[in-house]
């Protein structure tokens, strides 16, 4: 059985093409795939942009919190 590639071709439907066609093939078979994880990545997460941000612990971790207070040094990196 022929390995199945990106986009469903296989190196039996692939032989038939110059060396120069099947890297056309692969090329826009990657920007393909590529253009879909945008998409799909954009599509769930752009709807949280009619959302409101949550402060649900920000005054505990964050505004009360010595180590964010003061400024990052090594000793602060390395201890987190």
């Amino acid at each position: 059985m022929a390995h199945r590639g990106i986009l469903g071709l296989n190196s039996i439907s692939m032989n038939g093409l110059s060396p120069h066609m099947k890297a056309i093939v692969e090329k826009r078979a990657t920007w393909v795939v590529c253009l879909f994880l945008v998409i799909s990545t954009s599509i769930v997460y752009g709807q949280m942009l009619n959302h409101n941000f949550v402060y649900f612990d920000d005054q505990r971790y964050v505004a009360d919190n010595s180590v964010v207070v003061r400024n990052f040094d090594h000793g602060t990196v390395v201890m987190l």
